[in-house]
């Protein structure tokens, strides 16, 4: 009693403290313009993009926000800029936004000069701006968030994976950000003088840099930068050319940009547009709230060593040769990884069965310590039986509160189920055994997250993927015996979701190649479920129901199934009340 009134105090002081703050969030309501410098098609400016949405979807639910791609990849041009710039007066005059991201170099350059006449009471963060500078003290920008690209630890990273490399191959596109990037790998290469020879080869085009590429050796590193436009005008897919170098360099691949992370590329320290994307709304939803936010930050853990498991492996080199924080991708999952969900449920009923037996065992060694007269013995059998009541109903409740289902649902689909086997002809022990095993039908459900059973709206298709796995796991718990119960309790688990025309999970099996105990499984289950209310829905009306199965027969159930039940559905009916 006295830890039920210290948790009571406790809800109503965090409830004191934080149901104003939260209210206060909820009731910020901002205008947010997100300007980004390239088209959509770019996988850079996607990676921002999406980092953006992390934060204001989730800290700032009800702020509206616009998205304007300026696609200054492929048109830079001063006409173009002022074009931009009276576009955006008259798309926003009449409701200017509260606060601006801004993406990269060219979107802020172009906000540095038409900024303050478009939206000069506006907030504004600018990120991931190559060789940034502190904003001006009149510029229009409040904050800007260095994109700073750790090339030399780069290089360190790839002379470690290849210390007997004699030449490093930089390979850098004719744009504007291709030129700077030149220059700015020229002065680290000074610093890293005797590491290597580094050459560089600037803007060829695809078919004259595929020919140079393909004479590296194998022992060399190339090191390579967003390729978008070669000398002679040529324009390439964010990608395009990435992908084709690593296709054909015999020599190991390595980059400072996370979307460069394409099939081939061995990684590198690669700045995330995610992360600038999060750092960027960050910094905007404190300025709008009037909190500090430095107008530079160039100190921001942007970086992280990235490398793919497949590249490495391809050139015989061992994961202990990786720094120490090192990421890798596409690395196998380990048993533990793959089977955790089903593992971590298993090892709770195993524990929870072994305290069963530890404590039936204690009761019965208490039990030949006591007095042998009737009475005492009498009292001891009973607390031995009570015991394991208990025992099996908390058991019970674990396994219960892992799915909407109730245990009553259970016991329901058992009873029709039977009636249903019955009214095709199945003798009385094969009806026992198939009572006994279809309320297992879901014991697969053990191994699915409890957000994904528990939510009570619509699943997402990533979470109803998840929520299929459940005949798998069944089927994997229940089928390591040859017994006869679990031999069809296995099988119903696993098929109870196929549908007679071919269309279901796991295996899509149909018709007469589905289990029969399954096929009627399904049916009694499927028509309790939606005759029952869930968190997630309301019960169908019989009419509904009925329409339901008649209109799925020979699609999800056995058109001869579907006959017995329907001539047969006001005994089902009178059954399954008796169970509610």
């Amino acid at each position: 009693m006295r830890s039920c009134k210290f948790c009571f105090v406790a809800v109503l002081w965090c409830w004191f403290w934080w149901a104003p703050s939260s209210q206060a969030n909820q009731d910020e309501q901002f205008e947010i313009l997100v300007l980004h410098s390239y088209s959509t098609d770019f996988e850079w400016t996607q990676d921002i993009h999406h980092g953006i949405h992390d934060v204001l979807d989730t800290q700032s639910p009800s702020s509206h926000i616009r998205v304007e791609f300026m696609d200054t990849k492929n048109i830079y041009h001063a006409d173009y800029l002022a074009y931009l710039a009276e576009l955006y007066r008259y798309k926003y005059r009449d409701k200017p936004p509260d606060g601006v991201i801004l993406s990269d170099n060219n979107a802020m350059a172009f906000f540095n000069r038409y900024g303050r006449d478009l939206f000069p009471n506006a907030k504004v963060v600018a990120g991931g701006i190559n060789r940034a500078m502190p904003p001006p003290l009149h510029s229009p920008v409040n904050s800007v968030i260095a994109e700073v690209l750790e090339h030399e630890r780069t290089f360190q990273h790839a002379l470690a994976l290849r210390p007997n490399a004699s030449n490093i191959y930089v390979i850098t596109d004719h744009s504007t950000t291709g030129l700077a990037l030149q220059e700015e790998l020229k002065d680290i290469a000074q610093n890293m003088a005797g590491s290597a020879t580094f050459h560089y080869l600037h803007g060829l085009p695809m078919a004259e840099l595929m020919a140079k590429v393909a004479e590296f050796d194998r022992r060399d590193i190339v090191y390579i930068g967003p390729y978008f436009r070669a000398n002679n005008g040529e324009t390439y897919q964010q990608s395009q050319v990435t992908k084709a170098v690593a296709a054909t360099s015999p020599a190991a691949l390595f980059a400072s940009w996370n979307f460069q992370m394409v099939t081939g590329v061995m990684g590198g320290q690669l700045v995330s547009g995610a992360n600038i994307g999060r750092q960027s709304a960050m910094s905007l939803l404190r300025l709008l709230r009037s909190e500090h936010v430095a107008s530079f930050q160039a100190n921001l853990a942007l970086s992280e060593a990235v490398f793919d498991y497949d590249t490495l492996r391809r050139f015989g080199l061992s994961l202990h040769r990786l720094p120490p924080d090192a990421i890798v991708i596409n690395q196998p999952q380990t048993f533990w990884q793959q089977h955790k969900q089903v593992i971590v449920p298993a090892l709770v009923v195993i524990t929870i069965l072994s305290l069963l037996l530890l404590l039936v065992w204690m009761n019965l060694k208490k039990q030949r310590a006591l007095n042998h007269t009737n009475q005492q013995m009498m009292a001891l059998d009973r607390e031995v039986i009570e015991t394991q009541q208990e025992l099996v109903a908390t058991l019970g409740e674990v396994i219960e509160v892992r799915s909407h289902e109730t245990r009553n649902h259970v016991i329901r689909v058992a009873k029709i189920s039977r009636y249903l086997a019955g009214k095709l002809g199945y003798d009385e022990p094969t009806l026992d055994l198939l009572e006994a095993a279809s309320p297992m039908h879901d014991v697969g459900k053990i191994g699915i997250p409890e957000e994904i059973l528990h939510k009570p709206g619509k699943l997402t298709p990533a979470e109803y993927h998840l929520m299929q796995q459940h005949a798998q796991i069944g089927y994997q718990i229940l089928s390591n015996s040859e017994r006869p119960l679990l031999v069809m309790a296995s099988k119903i688990a696993h098929q109870h979701h196929e549908r007679w025309d071919g269309t279901g999970y796991p295996q899509q099996r149909s018709g007469d190649d589905i289990d029969p105990f399954a096929r009627i499984t399904a049916l009694a289950d499927i028509y309790d479920a939606v005759s029952s209310e869930r968190c997630y829905k309301p019960a169908w009306s019989e009419q509904e129901v009925l329409g339901y199965i008649k209109e799925n027969r020979g699609a999800i159930f056995e058109p001869k199934l579907v006959d017995v039940f329907l001539s047969n559905f006001d005994e089902i009916r009178a059954l399954r009340n008796q169970y509610l």
